[in-house]
């Protein structure tokens, strides 16, 4: 009889361990929003199918962990009124913002480190201005040139607001270099990866200067809602998986081959 009860206890155990183990989620999908803008090659939107080096990492850390996503691509106003009001899980490629701290959990440390350990990829910013412009950015955003030309939803919108800077948002990185092409002034804050690609452009190649001086470098995050059943502990693995392969150099070589 006593053996019987020691195996009772030790099923017992086990099916509780198991529990706690599984996705606060198990048997639903979590329910992730990116951005619908595009912002080839980090994260865009084409033909109805989410995509991007973000994208990839996101995925492949959430299916390493047997747990499933749904992720909609919305505005990214959009995607922030979801996750204050609870209807979506988290969102993919966000950096830290104060405001959008009150609605979102971020990774510890992610409101100090410059570099987080938690995130997803570091993107850079660099400015670009056309090549007869005598301008050259040497590290204060106050002598940015207007019109100052940012994709949307990039924490370079309220660093450069914050620091009295007006900006022009765009949803896709190619429209702010058809305007500077057209307009002859200004310049565009940009990804470093962005701007070297631009730049091989035909359109634009020669007639684009990159400064060799950053704006800034951000940590881009899965960051999660505040009302999602998520729990804490769960969160903080998939920070954890992403990490892993963000880390893992053959994963990584191939998802830059792929861009």
């Amino acid at each position: 009889m006593r053996t019987m009860r020691q195996r009772m206890f030790a099923i017992v155990v086990f099916i509780a361990a198991l529990c706690v183990w599984m996705p606060a989620v198990s048997g639903e999908r979590l329910i992730l929003n990116c951005s619908d803008r595009y912002w080839y090659p980090f994260l865009y939107t084409q033909d109805d199918r989410v995509g991007g080096m973000l994208y990839d990492i996101v995925e492949k850390a959430i299916g390493s962990l047997n747990m499933e996503a749904r992720i909609e691509p919305v505005p990214f106003r959009r995607a922030i009124a979801r996750a204050r009001s609870g209807k979506t899980d988290g969102v993919i490629a966000v950096g830290f913002s104060p405001d959008l701290s009150r609605v979102l959990d971020y990774p510890p440390g992610a409101q100090e480190d410059m570099e987080s350990p938690w995130r997803i990829m570091q993107v850079d910013f660099v400015v670009v201005s056309m090549t007869e412009d005598s301008y050259e950015f040497e590290g204060d955003p106050k002598t940015l040139p207007p019109p100052v030309r940012v994709l949307q939803g990039t924490p370079m919108v309220d660093d450069l607001s914050k620091a009295g800077v007006g900006v022009q948002e765009v949803r896709e990185e190619v429209q702010n270099f058809l305007k500077l092409d057209r307009d002859r002034k200004g310049v565009i804050i940009t990804t470093s990866l962005a701007a070297e690609m631009m730049n091989r452009d035909p359109r634009f190649n020669g007639r684009i200067k990159i400064h060799a001086t950053p704006v800034a470098s951000y940590s881009y995050y899965l960051a999660f809602s505040k009302k999602s059943r998520i729990s804490a502990e769960e969160k903080e693995r998939i920070w954890k998986e992403i990490s892993r392969w963000r880390d893992d150099y053959i994963f990584m070589l191939q998802v830059f081959s792929q861009y």
